[in-house]
């Protein structure tokens, strides 16, 4: 306990963080290679993590990370696929700068030693988690409009403005990530799509509004934004234009994924997690494990079918008469029998 609350001191540094975890994302997720159970400590007083890996290609389910009071509750197998203790990962739920107007965005802080710890920010739309997205920016007067070089009020149907991007990270790991060199931000104009680069920068952050102009087109972003625990930057020191502007690319609707309220976007199609309905609690991801590694593999296809193969025993058995040492051997042999 002591060492978990030192973590804690050392992580709630900066922004604001959920000390309950949200609706959306309580529960039992499942991806093509690990299952993530999220959920409050025994004490309610602080989120928690658990990871099972689907290692061996899926067949067997590995318990690599979890509370350490886990083990008295249901006792840890041990074998050559896993370990006899689990791997301890702190774990909070920290709110998106600039997100103020989205739903269910969030950064998930994974810290695994004093000085070890993973952004990973996540976006859930319709119980499946996305890695790779985009929340819609608004201006600071009104929420109905953007700065996309003119004022635009935003229709359900319409989805031009500007898009802030964040950190595409390699998902909830049990070890900690490189962090990223750039991240984008979108601007959509009709049937257009502007990608701009922001690069890491140790710069102090600056609530500028700075000009992105390609042609005779001109559009407001800002100069800095912050994500998993970077600062990022498109411009140049403290110029006031988006550096390298580059051709714009086209932009259908129907190839992305958007949630109800079309402040989030999702590049990818494909989740990286999707939330199992009506799972919430450690028994029920334990039943998981337990029938998935109650599994037997099938036994391998012989490499010819049964009747394919005429076997003459008679030329095996001429095989080798004439070689002297063979034949010795064979006599050895027989002497056993």
């Amino acid at each position: 306990m002591k060492k978990l609350t030192v973590l804690f001191a050392l992580f709630f540094t900066a922004g604001i963080f959920f000390a309950q975890i949200p609706d959306s994302l309580y529960g039992i997720w499942e991806g093509k290679d690990r299952f993530v159970f999220f959920e409050q400590s025994q004490d309610n007083q602080t989120p928690q993590i658990t990871i099972v890996l689907k290692a061996f290609y899926g067949w067997y389910y590995d318990r690599a990370a979890e509370p350490q009071s886990y083990a008295e509750k249901e006792k840890r197998v041990i074998n050559d696929a896993t370990t006899k203790k689990a791997e301890q990962v702190y774990f909070a739920v920290k709110q998106i700068d600039g997100a103020e107007n989205a739903k269910d965005v969030f950064e998930l802080v994974l810290g695994y030693s004093k000085f070890q710890k993973s952004y990973v920010p996540v976006a859930i739309i319709d119980g499946k988690m996305y890695l790779d997205f985009y929340i819609r920016q608004f201006n600071s007067t009104n929420a109905d409009e953007t700065q996309t070089g003119s004022e635009a009020t935003l229709v359900p149907e319409d989805y031009n403005g500007i898009w802030r991007g964040n950190v595409k990270s390699e998902g909830i790991k049990v070890s900690e990530q490189a962090e990223k060199e750039n991240i984008g931000c979108w601007i959509i104009d009709g049937e257009e799509l502007y990608d701009v680069r922001y690069w890491k920068t140790d710069m102090d952050y600056s609530d500028v509004d700075v000009s992105f102009v390609y042609g005779d087109k001109s559009f407001i972003v800002k100069r800095h934004l912050n994500s998993a625990g970077c600062r990022y930057s498109c411009t140049s020191g403290r110029s006031r234009k988006v550096r390298n502007t580059q051709p714009p690319f086209k932009f259908n609707a129907e190839n992305y994924v958007f949630n109800s309220e079309r402040t989030v976007l999702a590049a990818d199609k494909t989740p990286y997690l999707v939330q199992i309905a009506d799972k919430k609690r450690f028994e029920e991801l334990i039943q998981i494990v337990k029938a998935a590694n109650s599994r037997k593999s099938p036994a391998p296809k012989p490499l010819f079918e049964k009747d394919s193969i005429e076997w003459h025993w008679q030329l095996l058995e001429e095989e080798g008469k004439l070689d002297e040492l063979i034949d010795q051997t064979r006599k050895a042999e027989w002497k056993y029998y």
